[in-house]
């Protein structure tokens, strides 16, 4: 079975938009000679995992008029933009992407994912996305797989990938033991 990776790019305290839903945070340079090898290998190694992209309605918005233009971004680019997509929206009919395949729409989105995951195939990413992602942890029963790239940036707004009510005390517990071997 198909796993479904769910990929956030985070400031080091937890954010991953800005309050307008911006990501001014993400860099989305592209590789060069001083790029971190293990990083690039890292980015490239995932790409070539997946073969499906999964994309909420305004993470959607947001990339379709970067990524299919992205020359500069070379392979990554390249693979980027030919992965089979699905964008969950209420109000699209359609989802262009440049001069690659469209994305199909889908209203059901986490009917789309439970197809997905039983099909054959690689991996399925789901980028960004983050009403997307709380849907999917507020209970669709589908189990996923979450990678988070940590930013260097610090930031002070209030759209984390953890829903936390930073005024609630928190329960006195021991925590986990993990062990390192």
């Amino acid at each position: 079975m198909r796993k479904l990776i769910v990929q956030q790019w985070v400031t080091v305290d937890n954010i991953a938009a800005e309050e307008d839903g911006g990501l001014s945070f993400v860099s989305a340079e592209p590789f060069s000679e001083t790029t971190n090898n293990a990083f690039k290998a890292r980015v490239m190694g995932f790409i070539d995992s997946v073969d499906t992209m999964i994309l909420g309605a305004n993470t959607y918005a947001q990339s379709k008029g970067y990524w299919p233009y992205a020359d500069d971004q070379g392979e990554y680019g390249e693979k980027l933009n030919n992965l089979t997509k699905f964008v969950a929206s209420s109000k699209l009919d359609d989802a262009p992407w440049g001069d690659f395949p469209a994305a199909t729409v889908t209203r059901d989105p986490a009917a789309t994912i439970r197809e997905l995951k039983g099909q054959s195939g690689k991996d399925l990413w789901l980028w960004g996305s983050l009403k997307l992602m709380h849907s999917l942890q507020a209970g669709w029963g589908i189990r996923a797989y979450f990678e988070l790239t940590v930013s260097r940036e610090v930031a002070m707004w209030k759209r984390g990938v953890a829903e936390v009510d930073v005024n609630r005390e928190a329960p006195a517990r021991a925590p986990p033991q993990v062990a390192l071997d």
